[in-house]
């Protein structure tokens, strides 16, 4: 957990990635939240993205920032995704080039290009922003 200034207040996000991926929202003046929003999957389960952006043309995005992703956590997303079509659920990863597993060939870019995730490294890129 990190504590993280955003406008005049505190926030306390879950890792260095997330503190990274906000102040980068901050410095480019992105219209967000962050774990507000909350979409449902199956009858009972919750999924709370980690930022929902407001983009210029005012579509929403989720972003869901991943240094690690476990099994469970893609198929959670894919169920996610399978719940809200109509949701656009992008990732920012650590590092896309990560394999899913140890002796695996997949990477988590092949895996969010397998899946329709649109994705990005470190950042949220200034394109998503503007659409």
């Amino acid at each position: 957990r990190q504590t993280v200034a955003l406008y005049g207040n505190e926030v306390t996000v879950r890792s260095s990635l997330e503190a990274e991926v906000l102040e980068n929202l901050v410095q480019a003046g992105a219209n967000f939240k962050y774990e507000r929003d909350v979409l449902l999957w199956f009858s009972s389960h919750k999924y709370t993205p980690d930022f929902t952006i407001r983009t210029r043309s005012g579509n929403i995005i989720y972003v869901e920032t991943k240094g690690w992703m476990r099994s469970q956590d893609r198929t959670k997303m894919i169920r996610v995704k399978e719940y809200n079509p109509d949701a656009d659920i992008r990732f920012v990863f650590e590092r896309s080039t990560t394999k899913i597993r140890k002796n695996s060939k997949t990477t988590y870019a092949m895996w969010a290009r397998k899946h329709g995730f649109p994705y990005a490294d470190l950042v949220v890129p200034g394109e998503w922003l503007k659409e």
